[in-house]
């Protein structure tokens, strides 16, 4: 009888957890309606992304993720460095109900397997210039793969977000182009 209800207790809290990550996500686009045109985000040089342009952004992201099998609770590992790709990516991931997995490539290889392999990757997003170093664990992965072990897809950034993101130029660009297309995708 105990068994049972700890059981119920773990789904309990299992479906809390993800009600919890609808509600942030959730949450996050009710503000990005409610103040649109308040700045989100402030750049390098002055330059400043508002909550609609965000939104715009990591609405984009999240349907490409969900373009490449990102469904609820997957896990999305994010490599890369502090800043705006790394914000995006995360609200992305969770709005594409993915679970966000941070990957510092500094770990040593050993480390980095075994989260790779814990979490059950099924993307791993990554710059150009942390791609070689990603295949690299990679390759290892499948050297060492035991059957039924299936590796992630490594993702490039460039496909959620086109533009260089410290270009405030392309951003703007990039966002006209999106703004001009048709909101039912």
């Amino acid at each position: 009888r105990s068994r049972s209800r700890s059981r119920s207790r773990s789904r309990s809290r299992s479906r809390g957890m993800r009600t919890g990550m609808q509600t942030l996500v959730q949450a996050f686009l009710a503000s990005s309606v409610s103040f649109s045109q308040h700045s989100a985000i402030e750049l390098a040089d002055g330059f400043s992304l508002c909550y609609q342009h965000v939104r715009m952004l990591v609405l984009h992201a999240a349907w490409v993720l969900a373009r490449h099998g990102v469904q609820l609770e997957d896990a999305v590992c994010v490599t890369g460095d502090e800043g705006l790709l790394m914000v995006l990516s995360q609200v992305a991931v969770l709005l594409a109900g993915g679970c966000y997995v941070p990957l510092d490539l500094q770990l040593p290889e050993e480390r980095l397997k075994y989260m790779i392999r814990d979490c059950r990757a099924k993307l791993i997003l990554c710059d150009e210039a942390k791609a070689r170093k990603t295949r690299d664990v990679l390759d290892v992965l499948s050297a060492e793969a035991q059957e039924g072990l299936s590796l992630p897809t490594i993702l490039s950034c460039k496909e959620l977000f086109p533009v260089d993101l410290n270009s405030p130029s392309q951003i703007s660009a990039f966002l006209s182009e999106l703004s001009s297309l048709p909101q039912d995708l």
